[in-house]
């Protein structure tokens, strides 16, 4: 008998400590291996646990800037499919690339527990954009669809003043008119704009 029906031998039970992992992997993409230890308070027991039964795939981040290796890891489609099951997830956090999903992470975890525990993904933003006014749903779709207006990589709820914090994380890419389907987007939502260099 292969592996096929082999169900997860090392996951069997969700701590309070992988709700929390696991609800950060589907906002922000990839984390360091550091911040899953001091952030999250896993152990390298549990870490390994999770890339043994296929639910999170560890790799190798160079930092061009710095020359700094680390490790990094991000949900399998076995491990986002393991979230929608077990928590009922979905509108997982869509990658770019290692390099600015990090500085995504970084924003998220320099948030309080309450802060984060109110993120939004890029794909949560986009729903409530197009769901808010269903007259404007057509009109909206289309200004998405030629660019005009851009989702933002994720919103949280400041503790400090109580309003919706839009999150972009801005790399060389970046040319004025994807700034500015940017901030339309939050302008349209009706929520604050926060730029964050890549």
């Amino acid at each position: 008998m292969g592996k096929r029906g082999r169900k997860s031998s090392y996951i069997n039970t969700l701590t309070t400590k992988d709700r929390r992992m696991l609800a950060a992997f589907r906002a922000v993409g990839y984390i360091k291996q550091s911040d899953l230890k001091d952030e999250l308070d896993q152990s390298d027991n549990r870490i390994r646990n999770f890339c043994r039964d296929d639910y999170l795939d560890k790799c190798s981040y160079l930092n061009v800037h710095t020359h700094e290796t680390f490790a990094v890891y991000r949900l399998t489609s076995a491990g986002r499919k393991f979230c929608e099951k077990q928590l009922g997830m979905s509108n997982f956090y869509r990658s770019s690339s290692a390099e600015h999903d990090l500085s995504v992470s970084e924003r998220y975890f320099a948030l309080s527990l309450p802060e984060r525990d109110t993120w939004q993904t890029e794909a949560d933003l986009r729903n409530e954009l197009l769901n808010r006014d269903p007259d404007r749903y057509d009109e909206l779709q289309q200004a998405i669809t030629d660019h005009k207006i851009s989702s933002l990589d994720g919103s949280y709820v400041s503790e400090e003043t109580g309003e919706v914090v839009g999150v972009e994380v801005i790399t060389r890419g970046y040319d004025a008119a994807d700034i500015e389907a940017k901030v339309e987007f939050a302008k349209v939502l009706d929520i604050n704009f926060e730029q964050i260099k890549g």
